[in-house]
């Protein structure tokens, strides 16, 4: 799947993209086995009513191939460290609307230990249901430990 973000978005692809919902009942009638998922909806420009319909209606035209939603979340820092607080405490006083309980909270900072990262993640998962973690491209090589202890988890 190829995708596009940021300000140049469809503009800068040269054509306009699909609505979702119609595209996944297309494919299912090119296919006959494939499970059918958007990978990325924005359902903040849905109505909630109306996202229900599209999904249902979908899901029966796919001959239920729809494959459940999943909850994303985008991790926007690694902070690997030994004393979590006085990172937490680094964070709050940039000025960026978190203190320091925040920062130790809020489920877009990965703030420890490989090992407190993942049990972090793990009680995201069992919190907010997040079953699909993005990290961004700088964090890449700090987040490898917390795969290591992820595995099998």
């Amino acid at each position: 799947m190829i995708t596009g973000n940021g300000p140049c978005g469809l503009r800068c692809s040269g054509r306009s993209w699909p609505a979702p919902f119609p595209a996944l009942v297309a494919a299912a009638e090119a296919t006959e086995r494939p499970r059918m998922g958007t990978f990325v909806l924005n359902a903040g420009f849905f109505n909630p009513a109306l996202l229900a319909r599209e999904v249902a209606t979908t899901d029966a035209l796919t001959g239920g191939r729809l494959e459940p939603a999943e909850l994303n979340i985008l991790v926007q820092r690694v902070l690997v460290t030994d004393d979590r607080r006085a990172a937490a405490r680094e964070i709050a006083a940039l000025d960026v609307g978190l203190d320091e309980e925040q920062a130790l909270d809020v489920p877009t900072l990965l703030i420890g230990t490989p090992r407190q990262m993942a049990e972090q993640l793990r009680e995201r998962r069992e919190r907010f249901g997040f079953s699909y973690i993005t990290v961004l491209d700088p964090f890449l090589e700090a987040f490898a430990p917390v795969l290591e202890e992820l595995a099998g988890s």
